[in-house]
């Protein structure tokens, strides 16, 4: 004989209860809200940090160009006053339309403001160069950063070697 397994119809019936009514939580609405103000929190600083760089950029490549054009510049012998009696001068003009040249043709991020400041030493064989740039923000316009200002000082001499 099988025995089959039915189903008893002793059991109580069991009540079903109501639907429960989940509770809104007010802060979910909040985080929701506050993801994007963080967002865009992130993205300014993230903007301010590459501006930065590009200032920083601007100001050493400034200077470097800088550099490089007081070495120029500092070899611009006065010939006829060596050939004369083997003084080591500068010859001025030289010396000075070596720098224009050299910070024209160079690549920089900062835009030059006007005609760099340039003195020469004829006699202590020195070049001075005081140039003033200005870099324009990459992201900072949106947050409201301005333009900011790069300087660069630099002095080439000319040494004997002996």
């Amino acid at each position: 004989m099988s025995t089959m397994r039915t189903r008893s119809s002793s059991r109580a019936a069991v009540p079903r209860r109501a639907p429960h009514r989940r509770h809104r939580d007010p802060d979910r609405s909040s985080t929701l809200l506050l993801f994007p103000a963080g967002v865009v929190v992130v993205l300014m600083l993230a903007s301010i940090a590459v501006d930065t760089s590009a200032v920083f950029l601007a100001q050493r490549q400034l200077r470097r160009a800088c550099a490089q054009a007081a070495d120029d510049a500092v070899t611009a012998l006065d010939v006829a006053a060596l050939r004369r009696n083997g003084d080591t001068r500068l010859d001025v003009d030289t010396a000075r339309r070596i720098v224009r040249l050299h910070l024209a043709t160079s690549t920089l991020v900062a835009h030059l403001d006007g005609e760099p400041r340039i003195t020469v030493d004829p006699d202590a064989a020195t070049v001075d160069i005081v140039a003033t740039g200005t870099v324009r923000p990459v992201f900072g316009r949106g947050v409201g950063l301005g333009d900011r200002k790069v300087t660069a000082h630099v002095r080439g001499r000319l040494t004997d070697r002996d």
